[in-house]
């Protein structure tokens, strides 16, 4: 939060006008969170609690300093982009947004049941990728940039 916090502070002091800052969504959805979780830590959408608990807190967090801001800074705009409950109202009804698989990747291992394994992600000479990408809200574990895309 104090790095956010700093580097929002900082274009502010430098004259920004206009800012869009937005929380994290939820973390606890991600495929490779959901490997690496017990299967006892999930919420009320199949995610993990424990992750997504923390998505929320810091979002809260960072909500009422944008707050702060707004009030040291009323000259500028600051809009709070909520990914968390943008993700979580896809989660609840994903066929109205076409998605068809909630948690596996769509480039993976073709391991169950995420079609996901540390060692063989997206990128690496096993993987397979799916064919119709645009039904999955996961992509996959990118080994070359080492981030979820």
């Amino acid at each position: 939060m104090s790095s956010v916090s700093g580097a929002l502070q900082s274009l502010l002091e430098k004259g920004a006008k206009y800012l869009v800052v937005q929380g994290h969504p939820p973390t606890g959805c991600l495929t490779l969170t959901m490997y690496l979780a017990p299967e006892d830590d999930r919420d009320d959408l199949g995610c993990v609690k424990s992750a997504n608990d923390l998505s929320n807190n810091h979002n809260l967090m960072l909500q009422a300093r944008l707050q702060e801001f707004r009030k040291q800074y009323p000259h500028a705009v600051i809009v709070y982009a909520d990914y968390f409950n943008a993700y979580r109202t896809v989660m609840k009804n994903p066929s109205k947004y076409g998605f068809k698989d909630l948690f596996s990747v769509c480039c993976g291992s073709g391991e169950p049941p995420y079609n996901f394994t540390v060692f063989e992600t997206c990128g690496t000479p096993n993987a397979t990728v799916c064919t119709s990408p645009s039904q999955y809200i996961n992509w996959g574990w990118c080994s070359s940039y080492r981030s979820y895309v």
